[in-house]
């Protein structure tokens, strides 16, 4: 394809991006649908086109959103444009000496990364603030449950009760929510362009992720200031931050351990049903996440997959 066509699809793609971004004015469940499909044209355009192309796109849509509103564009830079050009230069480049696509594992660190650094910059942001970032979330609880208080007593009531209680693990709640929201595009994405024969590397699978044994130790300092922070200077931010990154640092051992379950469930002839089960119970329930972030650290060392690897091959050399 020519650099100006290129181009084209680039500045197309990027102006799709904003006009799905947009869409979150309706205000109802369609819009917000919609808005959550923002990374969408960016993936498209970066994993068939190239990384060039994908900056572009995300250039464009940026731009036109700041056009219309500065903070809605920084949200969109920060939420959509910037998680795109760090996943699709990981998927796409490769060093000359390496054989194979990088892993998706790779993915999932990278985006791991950048929030553990936009959650980190967001609190040193707020720390003149009262009570840091946790004060001032808890301060905006406050002032949405007195406005949700005037149409509905009760509901404003548990709505407090409820946001107040999780405000301690929020951001850190909400960036695995996000990590969610890019990945579930970017495997859209890959899934359409490989259906056409656009994409430029084959899908990396969820059952091959696998996460480097160095994550444990930012993952332990974590849990660590979560639960000593308290004790120290400063210990109410030192706290806070170890309750959050604990959560982010923990999405790349959900992804090992649903790469667990998937290598698992190959082994049955009702694969998809088994993990269509996992996956609702996964959305609808929420419990089972602890569960699957303990079956990835327990991969990490057991190497659960490898063992079932290595029962499938005797049982077919038998």
């Amino acid at each position: 394809m020519s650099i100006v066509r290129s181009a084209a699809f680039a500045v197309a793609g990027g102006l799709a991006a904003a006009l799905l971004f947009v869409s979150l004015v309706k205000g109802n469940v369609g819009g917000v649908i919609l808005m959550g499909m923002t990374p969408l044209p960016l993936f498209l355009v970066g994993l068939s086109l190239g990384i060039a192309p994908a900056a572009i796109a995300s250039v464009v849509g940026t731009a036109v959103i700041l056009a219309v509103d500065t903070l809605y564009g920084m949200v969109f830079l920060a939420d959509f444009a910037l998680p795109v050009m760090v996943v699709v230069p990981l998927a796409l480049w490769r060093r000359r000496v390496e054989t194979e696509w990088p892993s998706a594992g790779r993915l999932v660190l990278g985006l791991t990364a950048l929030a553990a650094v936009v959650f980190l910059a967001s609190q040193l942001s707020l720390v003149g603030q009262p009570g840091g970032m946790e004060g001032s979330l808890r301060a905006a609880v406050g002032t949405l449950a007195k406005e949700l208080r005037n149409q509905d007593p009760q509901v404003g009531a548990q709505a407090e009760e409820m946001l107040q209680s999780a405000v301690r693990w929020l951001p850190g709640m909400g960036a695995t929510v996000w990590m969610g929201l890019i990945a579930v595009n970017g495997v859209l994405a890959q899934g359409a362009l490989a259906g056409f024969g656009w994409a430029r590397r084959p899908a990396p699978t969820i059952a091959s992720i696998t996460v480097p044994w160095l994550v444990l130790v930012p993952l332990a300092a974590a849990i660590a200031a979560a639960a000593l922070g308290d004790r120290l200077p400063y210990g109410g931010e030192i706290a806070f931050a170890g309750s959050n990154l604990s959560v982010i640092l923990a999405v790349p051992f959900l992804f090992q351990g649903l790469g667990v379950i998937h290598a698992s469930a190959a082994r049955s002839s009702k694969r998809a049903w088994l993990l269509a089960g996992v996956y609702v119970a996964v959305l609808v329930f929420g419990w089972p996440i602890p569960l699957i972030v303990a079956l990835g650290v327990i991969e990490q060392w057991v190497g659960l997959r490898r063992r079932i690897a290595a029962t499938d091959q005797e049982k077919s050399d038998g």
